[in-house]
């Protein structure tokens, strides 16, 4: 007589929105992480395997019989199994319990807030099995985005360049060193969050020669309408740019209206990047339109989001600081200034942000109330979050739109000495044309170590307005 197969002890444990089935005594870290984050499918339920590199005997049927019959699917995710082992066992747990079974064909890569993307040699993804049928390609990305498609393929882009799949979108980078590539990709892996309705399309690498603008055209010229209205371009790392900001480069090369992100999103708020691949500041403007060959510098701002200390908005992206002075989101930061918008204040508006730095511009058209705004500006950076604090420049008004401040106050662009001490303001000393200074300086401090600091989760979500033409 023929001896039945032995079967293996499956633990079974119900975590967040998924069934976990452990060959373990206990389920595993990587396991169990994988499935607090999994986000419900409202089509299939939700399945993890965490197996032994070592398969047991009888392992396979001991998990089919775990799972019921019934018409509802199966999506499978498998820790501790080669990728394809885990497509034999999408096709034999569909036959054998008669379900539909949702398994990954490749490697699993984790993104934010339990995004898994399915990625490894051509025609990678999720795979839906059908019981005695074929397999058939089922997306890339868990959940699956509008403009999943659109970027599933690692496809060159150029003789140096490839668009590179991300869990929150895709990458458009060089080849030539990928050891400057793998730190950056484990990060925007992590971090950038899959949106369902914008496709988050990543340009250059720190550290790598400049991306050319014509691999972005190829890339572009690939997508699907609806992914080219999806796109939303990051400038990432260096580009080959003739003087125009990115958004208006690319308007113009594609002949085609284009959206900026203004830094890289990253949970609730877009950062900074600067080329040398350290974390910046969290931008205040969020989406910027482009127009081809609109002939002006001055981009669109069509969402954005306040700083936690600005509440009161008086007019779109203007918030009231005090009874005389206003604040307004600009691009490279904040501006303080009277209610009144002055003459210069498209040349403020149009100020490109410093990834590095973010600027706080203090007007000066009225020298009689710029040490009045100079006193308010301390007082904001002093009240802003850390990450921006430690990073806030402040400028005066007439170095950054170019005009003459009027008389008496011949003034430069101040001189910004952070203070070391978390909450304390910082020390501003305006110049005159001669360098000296308008009133005594205090001794400046010793310099301060340069520290990249982690961006946290706010502790109250902010309101993001989106401002649509």
């Amino acid at each position: 007589m023929r001896r039945p197969a032995p079967v293996t002890p499956i633990g079974r444990h119900t975590v967040g929105n998924a069934l976990v089935l452990h060959a373990r005594e206990k389920i595993g870290a990587e396991a169990l992480s994988i499935a607090i984050g999994l986000p419900a499918d409202d089509d299939n339920d939700l399945v993890v395997l965490d197996l032994h590199d070592e398969l047991p005997m009888g392992l396979w049927e001991a998990v089919g019989r775990e799972l019921p019959r019934r018409r509802r699917g199966i999506r499978l995710v498998v820790c501790g199994a080669p990728p394809d082992t885990v497509a034999l066992a999408g096709q034999w747990l569909s036959d054998r319990l008669g379900r539909p079974v949702t398994a990954p064909h490749g490697h699993v890569v984790r993104g934010s807030a339990g995004t898994l993307l399915v990625h490894a040699a051509r025609d990678s993804g999720w795979v839906r099995h059908q019981p005695g049928r074929g397999p058939g390609w089922a997306g890339k990305r868990y959940p699956r985005p509008s403009w999943d498609a659109a970027a599933a393929d690692y496809r060159p882009t150029g003789a140096h360049a490839v668009a590179e799949p991300l869990p929150g979108g895709v990458w458009i980078r060089d080849t030539r060193d990928e050891a400057a590539v793998a730190a950056h990709w484990q990060w925007l892996s992590t971090s950038v969050p899959c949106r369902p309705d914008a496709l988050t399309v990543l340009l250059g690498c720190p550290g790598t020669p400049e991306l050319p603008l014509d691999d972005v055209a190829r890339f572009w010229r690939g997508l699907p309408a609806d992914g080219r209205d999806q796109a939303r371009f990051v400038h990432y790392g260096p580009v080959r740019l003739a003087g125009a900001p990115l958004g208006q480069a690319l308007a113009d090369l594609l002949d085609a209206p284009v959206v900026c992100f203004a830094g890289v999103p990253t949970g609730s708020r877009l950062l900074t990047v600067p080329f040398d691949g350290r974390h910046g500041w969290p931008t205040h403007i969020r989406e910027l339109g482009y127009l081809p060959r609109s002939g002006t510098t001055l981009p669109r701002v069509l969402s954005y989001q306040p700083p936690a200390v600005l509440t009161e908005e008086v007019a779109p992206r203007v918030y009231r600081y005090t009874g005389d002075a206003v604040v307004e989101l600009i691009q490279s930061g904040l501006w303080i200034r009277p209610p009144s918008a002055p003459r210069h204040s498209a040349a403020v508006r149009a100020r490109v942000a410093d990834p590095a730095g973010h600027a706080v511009v203090v007007d000066d058209a009225d020298p009689a109330l710029t040490p009045r705004l100079h006193d308010l500006a301390t007082d904001l950076v002093a009240r802003l979050d850390p990450a921006t604090r430690d990073r806030s420049v402040l400028h005066l008004a007439s170095a950054v739109a170019g005009f003459a401040a009027p008389a008496p106050a011949a003034l430069h662009e101040p001189t910004v000495e952070l203070p070391a001490l978390v909450g304390a303001r910082p020390t501003v000393v305006f110049r005159n044309a001669d360098a000296t200074p308008v009133a005594p300086a205090p001794p400046a401090p010793a310099p301060l170590p340069v520290v990249v600091a982690a961006l946290e989760a706010p502790t109250a979500e902010q309101p993001v307005l989106v401002v649509r033409a």
